[in-house]
């Protein structure tokens, strides 16, 4: 067998284990989507409805405090008519409030891996307490406790990503009351399994801000790191509570980072949280270059054969 001959055998080995072994895996990482969670305007008594891949696994609770609530309403959401959304509220002080938890064991750990969250918020009011949008962590977002948390401020139209232990203000932007705004937070870890790695807030499609002042493994009151606690709307810890007041849909939470494609469609409503992808996916593009490449060798090689012999 000629050189040509034997490369374009391991050519054709190479792209029938591609296509018999490897494409089956990435179709079905395909259908294992990236969103471990999704939240859309759905709930059944103190029960929010996971449409994520964990299904009943992610669904969340509904936690109220005094006069807090959170019903779902059925029009009116950022899609427009039509469109359910959660509505918040709480008592005239602000001191009551309620939020939504998700269940820690369907998380990835906060701190080692990378992942991503998005939603859309509707504050309409600026006259109470710090607004709570996401919460990450065990803390009232005054204390000690090592906690992650973007949330509009009292009086201002200000939206900030901020952390405690010690407290530092990551990332500010502006997002007008009366309005739905969407967000998108991701982290990507370093791989250095120590907590580090870079914070991005997106707002409204747009990238605001980035950070690396946070260390996931560390923080206060001697837990060791960042709790696996993730809240939606306002929190509440002991006695002291951090209400939202407004409107929250379409939060999901990714095993990924989000690219800035994907922040854009999910912005602008043209995809969905269950339209992203995982990795996985994606490597199917590397794979087949790979193939082609390996192919458009050959090829270029038997050429070269075919014009010596005519020569």
């Amino acid at each position: 067998m000629t050189y040509a001959g034997q490369m374009e055998a391991v050519s054709s080995s190479l792209l029938k284990f591609a296509t018999i072994c490897l494409l089956p895996f990435v179709l079905s990482s395909q259908l294992e989507a990236a969103t471990l969670i999704y939240y859309d305007g759905e709930a059944s008594g103190n029960t929010v409805i996971n449409k994520g891949t964990l299904l009943t696994t992610g669904d969340g609770t509904i936690i109220a405090n005094g006069t807090g609530a959170v019903t779902v309403v059925a029009d009116g959401g950022p899609g427009g008519s039509g469109d359910a959304y959660y509505d918040f509220a709480h008592g005239a002080t602000g001191s009551n409030g309620a939020w939504i938890n998700a269940p820690a064991a369907a998380l990835p750990n906060f701190r080692n891996t990378s992942w991503s969250v998005s939603g859309f918020f509707n504050r309409t009011s600026i006259n109470n307490l710090e607004d709570s949008i996401v919460h990450f962590g065990n803390g009232d977002m005054y204390g000690s406790e090592n906690e992650l948390y973007l949330f509009g401020t009292s009086g201002s139209t200000d939206a900030r990503l901020e952390r405690y232990a010690p407290a530092a203000t990551l990332i500010t932007t502006t997002a007008n009351v009366g309005a739905w705004h969407s967000y998108a937070l991701t982290f990507n870890s370093s791989g250095l399994n120590d907590g580090t790695g870079t914070l991005k807030l997106y707002m409204d499609g747009t990238e605001v801000g980035s950070s690396t002042n946070f260390n996931f493994s560390t923080g206060g009151n001697g837990d060791g790191g960042l709790a696996q606690l993730l809240q939606v709307g306002g929190i509440g810890v002991g006695n002291q509570f951090r209400a939202f007041f407004g409107g929250i849909d379409e939060f999901a939470f990714y095993d990924l980072v989000l690219t800035q494609e994907e922040v854009t469609g999910l912005s602008n409503g043209s995809i969905t949280p269950l339209d992203v992808i995982p990795e996985p996916s994606r490597a199917l593009l590397l794979m087949v270059s790979a193939v082609g490449f390996c192919t458009l060798r050959v090829r270029r090689r038997q050429n070269r054969d075919r014009d010596h012999r005519v020569v």
